[in-house]
């Protein structure tokens, strides 16, 4: 049932991003988040608590009451908890979560005997699956560490069994735990936050407290449950990228009698630092070489990323994928710039299976860009198939070379 539990929080956080990979929150394209995000939430922690079978001396000396497991049981209860998150990237990140030392009620066949204090810590790596967008889900792993206090229990005697005086020591227990949960963006630093936690087993040995002999021990395997809000801080907003200013022009006065018309007043001309035309105040991509085309946000119009492939195959390499994370955080950063994706293969084979290859490797480049954020809207998926070689097909060099996907701009204004 518990893995079953489990395997429905991860599956439902996979589909959810999914179904939300449109989704985009306007202030994100104008605000870069910050790398610290603090959250505080509300918690429902599902003990699952079980128990072993143990004994109670009876009214016979000598004789003992056999009690069956999971007699004892710890109830569930409601925590407040803070945590902080430090994001490495936009996509991995930690969380250290802090919980409110909280009692919870112990029952024996169903009576309140006392209550134990539980404090369950976790720090989790997490991987965000669309940090650009409004929903932004997640998957977390790492591990917990619980303190339990020091408290006695008492247990009421019956007509079957004598009264008994329990304790148990303070400890710290370590485990591991599993998440998954998502943040919805309401506003600029703000978020909404759902989280699901499971966490490997809580042990705690209860003894009399006469002998100090071991009764039994108590398990839990909790589930904690929460919602919060969120403030994401550290950030900054994006340099607005606005048209150019037409020079003002002051127009000669009117015809007078004087001896002299009135000098006309000239601008002084904006600063230009890269000798591309475009004046430093809107320029989005400063220092570029000078004689190269550029748009009118300054950036390099004629820009081409090339990724080669194997034989027959549209499965990028890990050169092919270092060689498209460098572009990444200029595509997120200029987010006005669009392309085209261009597919070719060499001449061996079909035409007509050629076409179909090209096609899968742009798609491959493609995906790989949505994955980091990069919105398929911005870019035009086309395979050339083998009609457009760059060298020799005669040759193995030269058709590894043709094995190729281009990526190039197609929005350049200027």
């Amino acid at each position: 049932m518990r893995k079953t539990t489990l395997a429905t929080a991860v599956a439902t956080t996979l589909l959810a991003s999914l179904a939300f990979t449109s989704a985009r929150a306007d202030d994100t394209q104008n605000w870069n988040d910050g790398p610290f995000q603090l959250r505080l939430r509300g918690v429902w922690m599902a003990t699952d608590s079980k128990s072993e079978a143990f004994s109670l001396p009876t009214s016979t000396p000598g004789t003992l009451f056999p009690v069956g497991s999971d007699e004892l049981k710890v109830s569930n209860n409601f925590y407040p908890e803070l945590s902080g998150e430090y994001f490495f990237t936009p996509n991995w990140s930690l969380e250290g979560a802090l919980a409110w030392p909280t009692n919870f009620d112990v029952k024996f066949q169903g009576n309140k005997i006392g209550n134990q204090k539980y404090m369950p810590n976790t720090l989790t790596v997490k991987y965000n699956f669309m940090p650009d967008n409004d929903f932004r889900p997640y998957l977390g792993a790492g591990g917990s560490y619980t303190t339990i206090g020091n408290q006695h229990l008492y247990i009421l005697s019956s007509t079957q069994y004598s009264a008994e005086d329990i304790t148990s020591d303070s400890n710290h227990k370590l485990g591991f735990v599993a998440q998954a949960g998502f943040d919805y963006k309401v506003a600029q630093s703000w978020f909404l936050n759902a989280d699901f936690r499971y966490l490997s087993n809580i042990t705690t040995d209860l003894f009399t407290s006469a002998t100090n002999t071991k009764l039994t021990q108590l398990k839990l395997q909790p589930l904690l449950f929460s919602v919060g809000i969120g403030y994401r801080f550290g950030g900054s907003p994006v340099a607005a990228a606005a048209p150019m200013a037409a020079a003002a022009v002051v127009a000669a006065p009117a015809p007078a009698p004087a001896p002299a018309p009135a000098p006309v007043a000239k601008k002084a001309p904006e600063l230009d630092s890269d000798g591309d035309g475009v004046p430093d105040s809107i320029d989005q991509c400063p220092n570029t070489p000078r004689g190269v085309k550029v748009d009118q946000y300054g950036c390099q119009c004629d820009v081409t990323q090339e990724v080669h492939f194997a034989f027959n195959s549209a499965v990028l390499t890990a050169d092919d994928k270092a060689a498209l994370d460098k572009m990444i955080p200029d595509l997120k950063r200029l987010h006005f710039i669009n392309g085209e994706i261009q597919g070719h293969t060499d001449s061996k084979g079909t035409a007509a299976y050629n076409q179909k290859l090209s096609e899968r490797r742009a798609k491959a480049v493609a995906d790989y860009l949505a994955a980091h954020g990069i919105n398929e809207g911005r870019v035009t998926v086309v395979g050339y198939g083998e009609t457009m070689p760059v060298a020799d097909n005669k040759t193995e060099e030269g058709r590894a070379h043709n094995r190729r996907v281009v990526l190039h701009r197609t929005d350049c204004a200027k």
